[in-house]
């Protein structure tokens, strides 16, 4: 016998799902590099127009990294915060004009006795097409620790980045729900309301 919560005044029940949630940290479509830069000194981050605009990737613009050498790389400074224990992944779109290239994620603390995170193994990008990497960061490390961002590409060919985001993972399901399965009929229950209201348990009504 299905039972709800009858008043007589107002009552309120939040039933809070949470979904999956995937934050963009930049998409470059203002033609800003937003401090994104390379380790090396004589390699060059450019905001450019996008050298393929076809599916996946149909954005007016995009990062470019030219580096004078193997092992180039693009990197942010993030500062606190940007990640947290429940990270799932962290995905980028990469564009490389190289042949077998591969790109490394790293996440680094920036403290003392800087500690550089290597997260996984390389991913593999195809040549002249954009390319879905993904990095899982699932795991018992405290990831709230890290503070820079940086992705490095294992050839010194150009090589294009768009579309960094970070995805948490999906919890489904109510937060908070009460189907008062539980209760008597004629249970009282307090009530969110005014004048001393009653909230009182009872059969529910069939609908036809």
């Amino acid at each position: 016998m299905k039972k709800f919560y009858a008043a007589c005044a107002a009552v309120f029940f939040a039933a809070a799902t949470v979904t999956a949630q995937n934050i963009k940290l930049n998409d470059f479509e203002d033609g800003e590099k937003d401090n994104w830069s390379s380790w090396q000194t004589e390699a060059s981050v450019d905001v450019v127009a996008n050298p393929d605009a076809t599916a996946p990737n149909t954005s007016d613009m995009v990062l470019k990294l030219t580096p004078d050498d193997p092992w180039g790389s693009i990197a942010k400074w993030m500062g606190d915060g940007f990640l947290t224990k429940e990270s799932a992944k962290i995905s980028v779109l990469v564009y490389s004009t190289d042949a077998e290239n591969e790109i490394k994620i790293y996440l680094e603390n920036g403290g003392a006795g800087e500690e550089k995170i290597e997260t996984e193994t390389f991913k593999a990008v195809a040549q002249n097409t954009w390319t879905r990497i993904e990095f899982n960061l699932a795991g018992d490390v405290n990831w709230a620790e890290y503070k820079q961002l940086a992705f490095q590409p294992k050839t010194a060919g150009v090589i294009y980045f768009d579309d960094i985001t970070v995805s948490y993972p999906e919890t489904s399901g109510p937060k908070s729900t009460n189907d008062f399965e539980d209760k008597q009929l004629g249970d009282t229950e307090h009530a969110i309301g005014w004048g001393g209201m009653e909230a009182v348990i009872a059969e529910a009504r069939k609908t036809k």
